[in-house]
């Protein structure tokens, strides 16, 4: 595999753009959440720009993508930890090794993560907000064309 290694110049740190990563099981406390470790400078996307803790992206392998909350790891290794939900939509087996490649979504992709997310504790509150936002236009739209007609009569 090709590896391409970009310096950072303002804190010196060297970032690879094709990661070739381990696969390990996440932590029972991060599981249902959508969420993936991956040490720092493994962090980047396809440019080689480092990815903030916390961001949402697609994680690419093997033709196959999903979406994750990608998150920082202690120890340095090459090692990229999932939860069994993400590891099926990825076809990915713990143990082995694969190139994965990150990349940030947009924040209106970023916005409708929460909808179709693992943990109910993300996505229900995202569907009553999204109902909500809905019905509230609806009625407000309504009432000013009830207003503006009892103007005119």
């Amino acid at each position: 595999m090709l590896c391409i290694d970009v310096l950072d110049l303002r804190d010196g740190q060297t970032w690879r753009i094709a990661m070739e990563l381990t696969v390990q099981s996440l932590g029972v406390r991060d599981c249902w959440k959508d969420i993936v470790r991956i040490k720092r400078k493994y962090r980047v996307d396809r440019h080689g720009k480092p990815i903030k803790r916390g961001r949402v992206c697609r994680i690419s392998v093997n033709e196959r993508s999903a979406w994750a909350v990608v998150h920082g790891r202690n120890t340095d290794e090459a090692v990229i930890q999932m939860d069994l939900t993400t590891r099926h939509a990825l076809r990915v087996r713990a143990g082995d090794t694969y190139d994965f490649q990150l990349t940030p979504l947009s924040w209106v992709r970023a916005l409708w993560f929460p909808w179709t997310a693992s943990d109910p504790g993300y996505r229900i509150p995202a569907q009553l907000a999204l109902i909500s936002f809905i019905l509230g236009t609806i009625l407000g739209v309504t009432g000013l064309v009830i207003g503006f007609l009892a103007l005119k009569h």
